[in-house]
């Protein structure tokens, strides 16, 4: 982070629609169209991390003292991840991806 912190570091893209795929086999899976990236850079995903972190510890979170976090595979999560880590809390994360069938 102190090497480059303006440059990018974790991009999302938002979901503007979703459409149905037919598989060769007959299955249909949802396609989601997605528009550009946006950036967040290695300053502000740090900035995000850090506050995430604090504000476990403010709501009574102990150091050493596990945690779960369940979400969808997302920026966000990866932000929590990083929250959790810098204010020494054991953390596991499941992430969700959802399959259409």
């Amino acid at each position: 982070m102190n090497l480059y912190p303006y440059r990018k570091c974790l991009g999302t893209r938002e979901v503007l629609r979703e459409e149905d795929e037919t598989q060769p086999n007959g299955r249909v899976f949802k396609k989601l169209i997605c528009g550009e990236y946006n950036w967040l850079t290695y300053a502000e995903v740090d900035a995000r991390a850090r506050a995430f972190g604090r504000g476990l510890a403010a709501l009574g979170q102990q150091l050493k003292e596990n945690i779960a976090i369940i979400s969808e595979t997302k920026a966000e999560w990866m932000i929590a991840a990083q929250g959790c880590f810098a204010q020494n809390f054991p953390s596991m994360f499941f992430g969700i991806v959802y399959l259409h069938y």
